[in-house]
């Protein structure tokens, strides 16, 4: 039996890596039920492995795509380790710990206003428990021990930053790692990656709102969340309820400035480095700006047809000039 295990980061390209290899590759690996197996986080008998993959060919690579196992590295490390197979591939993907830090708070933020429910969003400040514990975790020690047990030959490394770049260059040298003929990766976006959602209240009297280049009329005690697929516009909202929402809204981070990023990269730095050593990186490759700012997020058409649309921006300081 060959395995093929992706150990992550989450946003760190695995969901990309996933569509290129089971859908642009089809019929070239053994794919699972699901892209997420996260099997070795609970086991490592090589039969109930392979139950979980419908093709079952053992020719083939069995694919198993799960970041959880660099997020919680225990048992899930020691389960691959321990589950007997002919040839093991390890692929790893590497992220600037800072980068990937705000990328996944992000995506987190993003994500926990998807239910669309207006009674209880969850704590979404940047340090809040639920982003430290999906994003804060010691990586060097779960690498050194694959390391150690199966080689660095057997350790793929993904740089995130240069590698999905050039998705060509990227088949090749993974096609060369496996010992396969891939197709050529594309540059098809499989995720629109995270932004900070914005929030709006029309108050009393109704107020307007720029989202984008569009003005629209937001109606009295009308709540708007912008949040692309996730946006949702609420009526008959009290002042009372908008206030406290707009205030959670005020603990969204929309950007780390240089003297923050540098701070949150000295509590990573010790990791990263050892990680880059280990793995034989260099990390002027990994290296980005120290200024780091969300994008806005995108209004969901069909809850913008809910709103009525006012004059363009440049329409209305128009007519503004013309009456002076």
């Amino acid at each position: 039996m060959k395995v093929l295990v992706d150990i992550g980061l989450p946003r760190g390209g695995t969901t990309y890596l996933y569509h290129q290899l089971s859908f642009v590759n089809r019929g070239t690996f053994n794919d699972a039920v699901t892209k997420e197996t996260n099997f070795f986080s609970g086991g490592h008998d090589a039969a109930d492995f392979r139950s979980l993959f419908p093709g079952d060919d053992p020719c083939r690579f069995y694919l198993d795509i799960s970041p959880s196992y660099l997020v919680s590295p225990d048992p899930a490390i020691d389960n691959i380790i321990r589950m007997e197979a002919a040839e093991k591939k390890i692929i790893v993907h590497l992220r600037h710990p800072v980068d990937h830090f705000f990328a996944h708070y992000l995506h987190e933020l993003k994500s926990s206003l998807a239910p669309r429910l207006i009674g209880s969003w969850p704590d979404q400040g940047l340090l809040s428990p639920r982003i430290l514990q999906a994003t804060v975790s010691r990586r060097a020690d779960a690498v050194a021990k694959l390391i150690d047990h199966l080689g660095t030959a057997a350790v793929f490394v993904i740089n995130h930053r240069r590698d999905f770049a050039y998705p060509a260059s990227l088949a090749r040298r993974l096609g060369g790692f496996l010992g396969l003929e891939l197709k050529p990766f594309t540059r098809q976006v499989v995720g629109p990656g995270g932004w900070v959602p914005r929030l709006h209240y029309g108050g009393a009297t109704g107020t307007d709102v720029l989202v984008g280049n569009a003005l629209y009329r937001l109606p009295p005690q009308a709540l708007l969340l912008v949040n692309g697929p996730f946006s949702e516009l609420w009526q008959g909202i009290e002042d009372t309820v908008a206030c406290r929402k707009l205030s959670q809204a005020a603990s969204w981070t929309r950007e780390i400035r240089t003297a923050q990023f540098e701070e949150i990269y000295r509590c990573f730095e010790r990791d990263w480095l050892a990680l880059l050593s280990l793995l034989r990186q260099n990390p002027d490759d990994y290296a980005i700006e120290t200024h780091l700012r969300a994008k806005d997020p995108p209004l969901d058409p069909s809850v913008a047809r809910m709103l009525e649309p006012t004059d363009s921006l440049a329409g209305r300081l128009h007519s503004h000039l013309d009456g002076l």
